[in-house]
């Protein structure tokens, strides 16, 4: 499907307009935050360290339990039960649960 420019501008328009519409948004708009801010909210360890183990049972918000099949420096490999293989940055897998 092609769209006219006409088109594509009412269309980035509308979305501005749901953007500042909404306060959640507008507010992290006007904050400056970056894409790692915006989702601190999966965060589960601040203090992260390099102690994961490849077979280690993990938990992520988003993702629910897994086991760790890979590790690359912050970036941990793991396969979930119900969402399959993702890569994930460590920090936001908790061990202990």
């Amino acid at each position: 499907m092609l769209l006219t420019i006409h088109q594509i501008t009412l269309r980035t328009m509308n979305l501005i307009k749901i953007i500042n519409n909404n306060e959640k948004f507008r507010n992290i708009i006007n904050s400056g935050s970056s894409y790692n801010q915006i989702n601190d909210k999966y965060r589960l360890d601040e203090d992260y360290s390099s102690n994961f183990k490849i077979g280690e049972k993990v938990f992520h918000i988003k993702f629910g339990t897994g086991s760790i099949i890979d590790i690359d420096d912050d970036k941990v490999e793991v396969n979930f039960d119900k969402a399959g293989i993702k890569k994930v940055i460590g920090s936001y897998l908790k061990n202990k649960f």
